[in-house]
């Protein structure tokens, strides 16, 4: 775990690197004698070392913050929950419905690749409108008034944005859930919305590059990217089209399965 040093608080920025099947951010914010955790891994064994490495932190926990509705971001809930019984469980209430609607297919669809890693029960979270504070200090929740499913924090006093599952690092994004243009462009938008902030450190959900990891040119990265796409995909191109066209604007950027599964989703070649 490396420690990111702010001012009052700290980050604590968890990954288990390319062995797990998703290389999922989980990040503990600290304080001089409480602690933050915002995501909980994604396979058991992983969910375990950040127990661990909470616990090693010397910290009392207090809050477990859901981000996304994906099952990477909570499926290791039960395992820190085991640990942490005090620590409350949150969310936003779009992420805790998605959670509820969406949980039992997912782990149909993963549980074999999953083994003993699958979790042994699910835990929905408690929806809120906003978080407590960390020893005094603010963590917004950020929703952009058009897009309520997706949501970013903000630490206005460590000017820091951890932007969840709209930030990937160093590989192509998830693009299998955007469905078409109008979405994509909400996307672009909440991108804006976090630029628009100026903050000086940026934490993605997944990370591939640790020498990175936290700058803030992310946010230009990721919205060259969103936009280049959204032209290939407003042109009408076919999903191999698209593929060609970011491989060769991206040649240095993991996840080419990613990319090639996301094309064929929303250009409609593959459901999903």
């Amino acid at each position: 775990m490396k420690e990111e040093s702010a001012m009052s608080l700290a980050f604590h920025v968890y990954h288990p690197g390319a062995k797990a099947i998703f290389d999922v951010t989980s990040t503990l914010i600290t304080g001089e004698k409480d602690a933050f955790l915002v995501d909980a891994q994604f396979q058991k064994q992983y969910a375990e070392e950040l127990v661990q490495l909470i616990k090693d932190s010397g910290k009392e926990l207090k809050v477990i913050f859901i981000s996304h509705f994906d099952p990477d971001y909570y499926f290791g809930l039960d395992v820190l929950a085991d640990a942490f019984p005090k620590a409350r469980i949150l969310s936003t209430a779009q992420t805790a419905w998605m959670i509820s609607a969406s949980r039992d297919d997912k782990l149909t669809i993963w549980k074999k690749a999953l083994g003993k890693d699958a979790p042994s029960r699910f835990i929905l979270p408690e929806a809120v409108k906003e978080l407590p504070k960390l020893e005094g200090e603010e963590i917004k929740i950020v929703t952009c008034p058009d897009d309520e499913m997706h949501s970013f924090l903000y630490v206005p006093s460590e000017k820091t944005v951890l932007g969840g599952v709209s930030l990937a690092e160093d590989s192509h994004p998830w693009m299998a859930d955007t469905k078409g243009l109008d979405e994509l462009d909400k996307w672009i938008r909440q991108v804006e919305t976090m630029a628009s902030l100026a903050p000086e450190k940026v934490i993605a959900s997944h990370h591939y590059n640790d020498e990175k990891k936290g700058h803030p040119a992310i946010l230009s990265c990721t919205l060259e990217y969103l936009k280049y796409y959204r032209e290939a995909l407003a042109s009408g191109k076919t999903a191999d089209a698209i593929v060609s066209m970011m491989s060769e604007k991206y040649p240095s950027l993991g996840g080419k399965d990613t990319l090639a599964f996301g094309a064929r989703v929303i250009t409609g070649v593959e459901p999903w």
